[in-house]
């Protein structure tokens, strides 16, 4: 998908959920959705999200790639005020369960209900660098539980309920 507005219509989201292969955003801004802004859950391949804005995913998270397979990446990307509904917390990026190599990198992503980025319970390797994540309820990044090797560099992670947490399980 390149280019467009995806406006709040019966859930509107961009959901390739259970997709098998590649597939982009390029330039895509998703706004006001009830729920995930982005589903990339339980899905197989590479995927990215570049130059592109996710705002106010209602109910849940900005870019949802749990038990996601494959490297993935999300570019120059703005995801900002997930979990808006009362009582949500949602993250911005969230990769719980994740395979495969992926990384977050000059991206901005802020005022979030929960976590900026989580990637608890993943394998593989991932890296958030040249990006800001910044006032978000919940820490700014959660490695929780992770295998292989992981690395935030460059960028800031202030403001939010906690910094940095890679506690082994």
């Amino acid at each position: 998908v390149r280019g467009g507005v995806v406006r709040p219509h019966a859930g509107a989201r961009v959901s390739p959920f259970r997709s098998e292969g590649a597939w982009a955003l390029d330039g895509v801004a998703v706004r006001n959705a009830s729920t995930v802004g982005v589903s990339a859950a339980r899905s197989s391949g590479n995927f990215t999200v570049a130059e592109s804005t996710v705002s106010r995913a209602g109910d849940s998270h900005g870019i949802d790639a749990t038990n996601a397979t494959g490297a993935w990446a999300v570019t120059d990307t703005t995801v900002v005020g997930s979990g808006a509904n009362d009582n949500a917390t949602g993250a911005g990026v969230f990769a719980r369960g994740t395979e495969g190599a992926w990384r977050v990198a000059g991206s901005r992503v802020r005022a979030n209900e929960g976590p900026g980025v989580l990637a608890a319970q993943s394998t593989g390797n991932f890296t958030v660098e040249g990006t800001t994540v910044r006032a978000n309820n919940g820490t700014g990044v959660v490695a929780v539980g992770s295998e292989g090797d992981w690395t935030v560099r460059g960028g800031e992670v202030v403001s939010n309920s906690g910094g940095v947490d890679a506690t082994p399980v």
